[in-house]
């Protein structure tokens, strides 16, 4: 593969931001593309920008990689990386550069997967009562149905079978340059799932509508048909990703919530540990997590699946019990 002058000129940011360049070649969701331009904008541009492709040396980048780590989270310096390499792969398909030079550099470790940080059942009715009756519906349908807080907040009352008692979760709100609009979910490889809705949450979220009326959702949804929104701020309009962070916080420091349990996520792993604990079918919980594969809810979770050592004393005991039972 030959490069031409031309090529070894053509900077990062030339390559990436120029008209029919690699930036719109992307087939990105509009919150994906805030995501990026956010990285763009403030790790990749200042570094990578006015750098020509041909000069990018794994040392360099191995030294941005330990810069960042210094102040960033294991988990942003790796997105931040794999960033640039998507990049320079593909100027490598384009034949701008002769090969992808970041294939040797080592990243900062990441925290073992399996701890995460759980509410006890105390604290999840605390954080309700320390919250407004607008907003305390939102921690027991996260705490109960493991929702990811995006489609918590994105619920909508065509997605609620209240007489059945399950919820279809098929979209999240996210929030875009343009406000808060409703987008497909997380994970591509499982767009949607079925979670049962006990007959407590059910008649909580039905009282909770006839105090605060859902409201239509913005935008257009992403599956068709009507949408209204059963949560709502105090405008009555959606909840943006900024406000539930603040309801969140607000209701926290109210009680001291320990650091550790950082933001709504964590009833969402108050629900999903709640249903291993009572032994339930491991790939069950897979599906009501809206994981895409086995490999990553039992890694998430893995300190708090039951010890298969204890589950096989507790078998082989009753089965002595029975024999002895017998012989008497």
């Amino acid at each position: 593969m030959s490069v031409t002058a031309a090529d070894r000129k053509l900077t990062i940011g030339r390559y990436v931001t120029r008209d029919g360049g690699w930036l719109e070649s992307r087939p990105w969701r509009p919150s994906t593309r805030e995501a990026f331009d956010s990285h763009w904008r403030a790790h990749l541009e200042p570094r990578w920008g006015d750098v020509p492709l041909v000069a990018v040396r794994p040392t360099d980048a191995q030294g941005w990689v330990n810069k960042l780590a210094q102040d960033l989270a294991p988990s942003t310096v790796e997105a931040l990386y794999r960033r640039l390499v998507t990049i320079m792969r593909a100027a490598h398909a384009d034949g701008v550069i002769a090969r992808q030079p970041l294939s040797t550099i080592v990243l900062p470790e990441r925290p073992r997967a399996g701890r995460v940080h759980v509410p006890t059942a105390e604290q999840v009715g605390q954080l309700a009562a320390a919250m407004s009756d607008r907003y305390r519906p939102i921690v027991w349908t996260i705490a109960t149905l493991g929702l990811r807080p995006a489609e918590a907040i994105g619920l909508t009352v065509e997605r609620v079978d209240f007489l059945r008692g399950s919820a279809r979760i098929d979209r999240q709100m996210v929030t875009v340059k343009g406000g808060p609009r409703l987008a497909p979910l997380k994970t591509r490889r499982m767009p949607s799932r079925e979670v049962p809705v006990p007959r407590e949450l059910t008649e909580r979220l039905a009282a909770h509508l006839e105090a605060h009326p859902a409201i239509e959702a913005p935008d257009t949804d992403p599956h068709g048909g009507p949408a209204h929104l059963i949560f709502s701020n105090n405008d009555g309009r959606p909840i943006r990703r900024n406000g539930l962070g603040w309801i969140w916080t607000t209701a926290a420091e109210k009680i001291g919530l320990p650091d550790e349990l950082r933001g709504w996520h964590c009833l969402r792993h108050y629900a999903i540990t709640r249903l291993i604990g009572a032994g339930v079918n491991p790939d069950y919980v897979r599906q009501f997590a809206g994981h895409s594969n086995l490999t990553e809810t039992m890694d998430t979770y893995a300190g708090w699946w039951p010890s298969e050592a204890d589950n096989a004393r507790d078998v082989l005991s009753e089965v002595l019990a029975r024999s002895v039972g017998r012989r008497l």
